[in-house]
């Protein structure tokens, strides 16, 4: 069992970090290709920059996930490197949950915002036309992906309370 969750988390890992950079990289080139059909052939394509637009925030919901993984979101740790481990565990695991309640809160009105879009049946102003609830699902998407992230987070934080308190009371005998 703990294998297979290991392959799964492998695999989320995976998808996250080449969806968002496979998002950057296409929204990259389609910069590049609108500036060199702008100013060589005085050629404007007026999707690219929606499409952009959508590609970046898709990028930024997916790595956003990727980067919680990795701890690589800023924090302010003035006062979380001035306690002692267990203090820290137990104020990050605080955070976590916050963290918890509000990407499930995202990814709830997220879905609603969808929903609404798809009943409405909204569609971009451009000429691409292109319907909302595509770009939109970034928002449910990430809020999810955040979500099972900070749960990992509370999951491992909870061990490493559980080991150092059996450390503790294996100690004190």
């Amino acid at each position: 069992m703990r294998n297979k969750f290991s392959s799964l988390l492998g695999f989320v890992d995976t998808a996250e970090i080449w969806l968002s950079g496979i998002s950057l990289g296409a929204a990259s080139l389609l910069v590049f290709i609108g500036v060199v059909l702008r100013y060589l052939f005085h050629y404007s394509v007026s999707a690219f920059e929606e499409i952009i637009r959508y590609l970046i925030i898709w990028s930024t919901f997916i790595g956003g996930s990727a980067l919680l993984r990795r701890n690589g979101h800023i924090t302010i740790d003035v006062l979380i490197v001035r306690l002692a481990k267990r203090q820290r565990l137990i104020l990050q695991t605080f955070a976590y949950l916050l963290g918890v309640v509000f990407c499930a809160l995202l990814a709830v009105k997220g879905w609603g915002l969808v929903q609404q879009s798809i009943r409405v049946g909204a569609t971009s102003m451009s000429s691409l036309q292109l319907p909302m609830y595509i770009p939109q699902l970034a928002v449910p998407a990430g809020g999810i992906l955040m979500l099972f992230r900070f749960c990992q987070k509370v999951y491992e934080n909870i061990l490493s309370l559980a080991s150092s308190s059996s450390l503790e009371g294996g100690s004190k005998r």
